[in-house]
């Protein structure tokens, strides 16, 4: 009986260190996969992005590789999730696409490493002739660590989140503040184009030449630029130009009466 007990304990030894031994890869793939796609998203040109975004799928297609062999089935699925996203973005063309797949599988990436620190957590190594009572202990030191790493992925999925509301909330208000600029430029343009036309039309009435071509500055705003700055500077913009507008009519205006003394 105790032969049959020892022969068992060496068998789970080999097949647990085995799994170890897949599952270790796997995390070490896991890492590289999610550091390319990290150096991704650094990256300011779409070309370095897809370059490291495949660098970051091939990693994780050994890691789906790996982790089929050692059994971790949540490091599987999450490895799965993140090629797709990955291959979305490398057949996006445009940048932001390309960015937003690649920070989606960003999250998977992190979830591959979370399930691979569970699944070789729950992999202990049964010496042979281990007694029951030490086997008892080992036991309860891995749900220790698992339940450690359960609270871990816990308040990283928090802290995710969180994040994800503040993004939403900065990226509503960003919205709300566009709107506001482009309802104020539309006004403020054909506003300021009624007024260059009233101010030519006054300069033509007074026969006030100012011996140059009354032009103004350019006051139409482009979306980039609106985007760029704040609304109190897209109302502090269009002000500056209505009074250089105004300026120079005054201006024009005193030369007149200079001529006709």
């Amino acid at each position: 009986m105790r032969k049959t007990i020892t022969l068992f304990l060496f068998l789970i030894s080999f097949y647990t260190v085995a799994a170890t031994i897949n599952c270790g890869t796997a995390y070490q793939d896991g890492t590289y996969g999610l550091q390319h796609a990290e150096k991704a998203l650094e990256a300011n040109n779409i070309k370095h992005l897809k370059e490291y975004a495949l660098r970051s799928m091939e990693a994780q297609q050994r890691v789906f590789e790996s982790t089929e062999q050692c059994g971790c089935s949540e490091a599987n699925n999450s490895s799965y999730n993140a090629i797709e996203k990955l291959k979305k973005a490398l057949a996006a063309e445009k940048f932001d696409m390309v960015r937003y797949y690649v920070k989606n599988a960003l999250a998977d990436t992190r979830s591959v490493l979370l399930a691979l620190d569970l699944c070789t957590a729950s992999v202990s190594y049964y010496a042979v002739g281990t007694s029951i009572d030490e086997l008892s202990l080992q036991e309860q030191e891995l749900l220790e660590q698992q339940q450690q790493l359960i609270e871990k992925q816990k308040k990283i999925e928090e802290q995710l989140k969180l994040q994800q509301e503040l993004q939403m909330k900065i990226r509503a208000q960003k919205e709300e503040k566009f709107a506001a600029q482009k309802k104020l430029q539309i006004e403020a343009e054909t506003n300021l184009t009624k007024l260059e036309e009233s101010i030519r039309s006054i300069v033509i009435q007074m026969q006030c030449d100012p011996g140059y071509e009354f032009t103004t500055n350019n006051y139409h705003r482009t979306d980039k630029e609106l985007e760029g700055e704040s609304l109190h500077a897209t109302y502090s913009f269009y002000s500056d130009q209505a009074q250089q507008m105004a300026n120079q009519l005054i201006t024009i205006l005193s030369n007149c009466r200079k001529k006709d003394k």
